[in-house]
């Protein structure tokens, strides 16, 4: 079985982000085009239930089959389109995301969760995770006070992936999203390491070949060419936080 799949948080933030609308049109255009030829899509930052809604109007015809996460006050922002019948939907509200007292953080009011999309492919059962943990916040506090809350979001994960990924009914699971985890920390250690998850960029067969959106390292977020990025302190290089996890059952 080969699967075409893209993860994006398309910061969808209104009022605060640049440009959404035309960003939206953009990736709508990308994902209608041929030759992009994704099975699966899983988006995080979608915060307007309207964007949703237009999203899914526009790619209905390539992807007919989608599912909105609703959790907390302005949602969870997560998303999942596919070519494929979606043929159950759970999910699991992080039951720590945050501080009320943090506004200017948000996270707190997002009902940050992971949902899980059961799409049926060709006579298999595949397991789609999609998830945004806590954001870091490092670049605006050095201390990263959110630590513990994504140490214990990704625990949760792994006892909800863990809960409905059973080898008796799934074929394979694929775990998607803006984990805001770096393959050095703690909290993505746990995730790859308990649940046996095959990291698909390391895996990937075409290693030799510079892919000059992401380079050789896979870099996805707080890069030094991206213009919506603002420069700070804590920025670095960039960090690669957004990922596709898989495990295929024998």
């Amino acid at each position: 079985m080969q699967l075409r799949i893209l993860t994006l948080n398309i910061w969808g933030v209104h009022y605060v982000s640049k440009f959404i609308n035309q960003r939206i049109q953009a990736l709508i255009e990308h994902l209608l085009n041929p030759d992009t030829n994704y099975d699966i899509i899983g988006l995080q930052e979608v915060w307007s239930k309207v964007d949703y809604i237009y999203l899914r109007d526009q790619l209905k015809t390539i992807y007919p089959y989608s599912y909105y996460f609703l959790s907390g006050l302005v949602g969870s922002g997560c998303c999942i389109f596919s070519k494929y019948p979606i043929i159950g939907v759970y999910e699991h509200r992080y039951t720590l995301n945050g501080f009320p007292h943090k506004i200017q953080h948000g996270d707190w009011f997002c009902g940050k969760l992971i949902g899980l999309c059961k799409i049926l492919v060709n006579g298999y059962v595949i397991n789609v995770y999609n998830t945004h943990l806590h954001a870091n916040y490092h670049h605006v506090i050095p201390k990263d006070i959110y630590l513990g809350h994504r140490i214990c979001q990704a625990y949760e994960l792994i006892q909800f992936i863990e809960s409905t990924s059973s080898a008796d009914t799934t074929h394979l699971t694929i775990l998607l999203g803006d984990l805001n985890l770096t393959n050095d920390d703690l909290g993505f250690k746990l995730i790859k390491g308990i649940l046996q998850l095959n990291d698909s960029f390391l895996q990937r067969i075409n290693k030799d070949i510079f892919d000059p959106t992401v380079g050789n390292s896979g870099l996805t977020c707080d890069l030094l060419d991206n213009p919506y990025v603002i420069p700070h302190p804590y920025q670095g290089e960039g960090e690669r936080i957004d990922y596709i996890l898989y495990q295929a059952q024998n």
